[in-house]
């Protein structure tokens, strides 16, 4: 019985058709306790609605034909309707202006990050040669990103 109250908690919570498809296949199928729950034949019937039981219905369209005709005839005409959407324009062009505006400003200064390969340094100066202690020596160059700053660490060698 826990399991069933367990099952049926999943079948409304989760309405998945596929799941529900296999909840009904493997549990309340076999389950006598949930069969019994479930509705019989007659009573099913009752809540079904058949052909012979169906009879003329009046048209739904004349009634919605005159509550539109009375609908337009109470409507005020032209002006406030155009100017609530003269209104509406401004309000859409005024928000995709601030919209604009607002990524403008926060990608002006923006720049994609590169690869530290070292091209850019090696455009703005140039190392000739280095020594430390009479020995070549061997440079490293680090630039922090978004900076100016440009770091060069030298090695002797061996």
């Amino acid at each position: 019985m826990p399991r069933c109250r367990m099952i049926d908690f999943l079948y409304v919570n989760l309405p998945l058709k596929m799941w529900r498809g296999f909840l009904l296949r493997r549990h309340i199928e076999r389950c006598a306790f949930c069969q019994a729950k479930l509705a019989g034949r007659e009573a099913v019937k009752s809540l079904m609605v058949s052909e012979n039981n169906l009879g003329p219905r009046p048209s739904l369209w004349p009634r919605v034909k005159t509550r539109l005709v009375s609908l337009e005839e109470d409507r005020p005409k032209g002006t406030a309707l155009s100017g609530q959407k003269r209104w509406r324009w401004v309000a859409a062009a005024v928000a995709l202006l601030i919209v604009g505006l607002a990524s403008f400003w926060l990608l002006k200064g923006f720049r994609p990050e590169k690869m530290g390969t070292g091209e850019e340094v090696a455009s703005r100066f140039r190392i000739n040669y280095l020594k430390v202690e009479d020995k070549p020596a061997q440079a490293y160059l680090y630039q922090p990103s978004e900076s100016n700053l440009i770091i060069i660490w030298v090695e002797k060698s061996t």
